[in-house]
């Protein structure tokens, strides 16, 4: 992460951007909360930036273990000690591959040397997470940080597929990992058997990253690169996925609990965010049938899983419908570039 997203493309960040920075006449820019060389620029040249952070907020606060642990929140003394040290722990690991680099950027520029990776990111009018407040758990964020609202629009390309009938008589499980090649076939694989063997009728969309002559199904299960997610998910009794945020989302705005295999970046943090709520229940990527067969026909069954997946979804949902995103870019009298 260190060097292919923050410090690593920081300095051509830097320099491709600058002058357009320095000769358009802008009130505000916007990045990724990642493209590090970007703010520095901003910075340089003296225009107020923000950052979009497309998944549960990442920074270390003091209410949350640091993102990648795969731990709950505790609400001991020593548990948030606990979370404290190990976020102390990350942000100076970080600093020590990212610092040396981005402080020479800033040096070269004229921009005051900062002690960690954090630092410049709090350097925004606006920390804009696109998450939902009622899902994540972070509180005591610094007071730059906005909810904004996930996306919850499905992807261009998914909607270029004819929509899916699914085989069969009983409960529909959408299956949906990850877009992007993450080695899930293997996993795709060992669900498609399970689900085959259940009295279920499934649809596994496998993205654009599969061939599907790699994948096998039974009668009941369609197999597909692509399809709306948000037109299956009306039909659908669970989904099984990954645990990516966007997946996530949707899945609780339309009241469904989930199975959830996380394969890696921040998917086992939202997969402890959904069990902690009772909207699903989580495996080992490596599961074996045997356990995926336990979970689904459990979060089928029990009736829990779908009412705690359906009250978090109407939290999600109220707080789209209020969403400020365009109202938190637009510039005020007043705004300051902090360097």
């Amino acid at each position: 992460m260190a060097d292919h997203m923050i410090a690593g493309p920081a300095r051509r960040w830097a320099e491709d951007l600058l002058p357009h920075l320095r000769s358009a006449r802008l009130d505000r820019v916007v990045y990724s909360f990642t493209v590090f060389g970007a703010m520095v620029a901003a910075q340089s040249v003296g225009v107020s930036f923000g950052v979009l952070i497309p998944n549960i907020y990442s920074m270390p606060t003091p209410s949350q273990p640091p993102m990648g642990m795969v731990l709950s929140p505790s609400q001991t003394f020593v548990g948030r000690g606990r979370d404290r040290l190990l976020g102390e722990i990350g942000t100076r690991m970080l600093a020590h591959y990212v610092m040396p680099r981005l402080n020479a950027l800033r040096r070269d520029l004229d921009l005051p040397q900062l002690r960690n990776a954090w630092q410049q990111v709090h350097g925004a009018r606006r920390e804009l997470v696109l998450s939902s407040h009622a899902f994540d758990i972070a509180n005591n964020c610094d007071s730059t940080v906005r909810y904004v609202d996930p996306m919850l629009d499905d992807p261009g390309w998914a909607h270029s597929h004819h929509s899916v009938e699914p085989r069969g008589e009983g409960p529909l499980i959408l299956v949906a990992m990850s877009s992007a090649e993450q080695g899930q076939l293997g996993v795709l694989q060992n669900v498609i058997e399970t689900l085959s063997i259940l009295p279920v009728c499934a649809v596994v969309t496998t993205g654009l990253s599969i061939d599907l002559c790699d994948l096998s199904g039974g009668a009941r299960v369609e197999i597909v690169r692509a399809a709306p997610h948000h037109d299956l998910m009306t039909h659908t009794g669970l989904v099984i996925t990954h645990g990516g945020h966007g997946t996530v989302m949707k899945s609780l705005t339309a009241g469904l609990p989930m199975v959830i295999l996380p394969q890696g970046r921040d998917q086992a943090d939202n997969a402890v965010l959904v069990s902690l709520r009772g909207a699903g229940i989580t495996l080992p990527r490596d599961a074996p049938a045997g356990q995926i067969t336990h979970a689904v026909v459990e979060a089928l069954k029990l009736p829990g899983y779908s009412k705690a997946a359906r009250m978090l979804g109407e939290a999600i949902r109220h707080e789209v419908a209020g969403s400020n995103l365009v109202s938190e870019l637009e510039p005020s009298y007043g705004d300051t570039v902090n360097a």
